[in-house]
């Protein structure tokens, strides 16, 4: 990536983290792992290795059923945060599976576009360009009528 999109990820990579911890980092790891979209530099590419994959999914796994199940969903709101103890509070703990469930939907689908909306956006960018391109060339090239 270059430095804009670079910024560009770390701003949708921070916004996901604070719905869900370890999915952003989990989804950077998989994206360095298996795909050319992100390069990490010393000391950083130790995201990538297989070990660090694993511990994150399983951290992410804990994350997600502890907000399913009740007793271990009290224990992490206490834990972790201020916010599922409101919901909590306030749904008479109802709340706290869509809650959590909608929370970790929207961390993945950002942590995913704050990679991929660069790359896209170039990819639009070069499509517009050619698409112009194509028209200013057609344009040029039609016969006048008289």
């Amino acid at each position: 990536m270059n430095g804009l999109s670079s910024v560009l990820a770390a701003f949708g990579l921070s916004a996901s983290a604070g719905l869900n911890a370890y999915i952003p980092l989990l989804i950077v790891s998989l994206m360095a792992r298996f795909t050319n979209w992100v390069t990490l530099s010393e000391p950083w590419d130790a995201l990538s290795s297989w070990w660090v994959i694993g511990a994150l999914a399983i951290l992410t796994l804990v994350e997600f059923f502890a907000d399913k199940f009740p007793a271990v969903n009290h224990a992490n709101d206490i834990l972790q945060t201020f916010v599922r103890p409101a919901v909590t509070a306030t749904t008479a703990g109802t709340g706290n599976v869509p809650v959590s469930i909608l929370e970790d939907l929207v961390a993945t689908v950002l942590s995913i576009l704050a990679v991929v909306v660069p790359v896209l956006i170039a990819a639009l960018i070069i499509i517009l360009t050619a698409f112009v391109v194509w028209w200013l060339w057609r344009r040029a090239n039609t016969p006048q009528a008289a």
